[in-house]
Order: C-alpha cells, then sequence, then structure tokens
C-alpha cells in the first residue's frame, strides 16, 4: 500500500503507475479532473484521498484546484508519474513541481523516469 494514512486512492492508469495500481485498492477514472471530483467528495464525506495521474493530466485539474480547492480549502494529496520521453511529454514534467507550488498543492509526490 502505498500510504496506509489514504483510504480512498482514484486517478487515471499511467505506465510508470502500474504497480501502484496493481498492489493497491483504487478507483481509475477516464479523465484527471473525474478522479480529482470524486477525490473532493470523498474528502467532503471525510475520507483522505490520494489522486494519481500522469503529469499531462495535470492541466486538466486546474479549474477544479482554483475554484474548488483553494477557496474552499481543500487539501488533497497527489502522486504523479513525471514523463520525460517523448519530448513533448518533458514540457508538462519540467514544470509540473512549479505549477503544484503556483497553485497551493501541498501534498505530492511524483515517481521520474530518466531523461
Amino acid at each position: 500500500m502505498y500510504d496506509i494514512k489514504h483510504d480512498f486512492l482514484v486517478g487515471v492508469p499511467c505506465s510508470k503507475l502500474a504497480k501502484f495500481i496493481e498492489e493497491n485498492d483504487t478507483i481509475i477514472a477516464t479523465r484527471e479532473d473525474e478522479a480529482l471530483g470524486m477525490a473532493i467528495g470523498a474528502k467532503l464525506m471525510g475520507k483522505n484521498p490520494l489522486v494519481f495521474m500522469q503529469d499531462s493530466g495535470l492541466g486538466s485539474c486546474l479549474t477544479l484546484i482554483t475554484s474548488v480547492m483553494t477557496p474552499y480549502d481543500i487539501n488533497i494529496d497527489f502522486f504523479i508519474s513525471i514523463r520525460k520521453k517523448p519530448p513533448y511529454h518533458a514540457v508538462m514534467g519540467n514544470i509540473a513541481r512549479q505549477l503544484l507550488e503556483l497553485v497551493g498543492i501541498k501534498k505530492y509526490s511524483f515517481i521520474e523516469e530518466p531523461e
């Protein structure tokens, strides 16, 4: 299990997260913002959620982060795979940490592929 303090694991599969998904009781979403919406609902019901995704999906979550999580002080942990290949993945991979900090996400961890 990733972390026993999380009792609601939801996200979008990625090959880098396959072992994590296989070893845990997860809910699979079709989109990252859908996963985050479920996690927000779970948080409001007293759960401690973790949202997992590939870094490319982080952009689709920005509206939920800035319009729901930030104004209502909803804190959710993120587990993000950082992709560097092919080269078009490197753009989001290179700014993911700064983007999370910019929108106020304090609890996140990464699994990164080598450059």
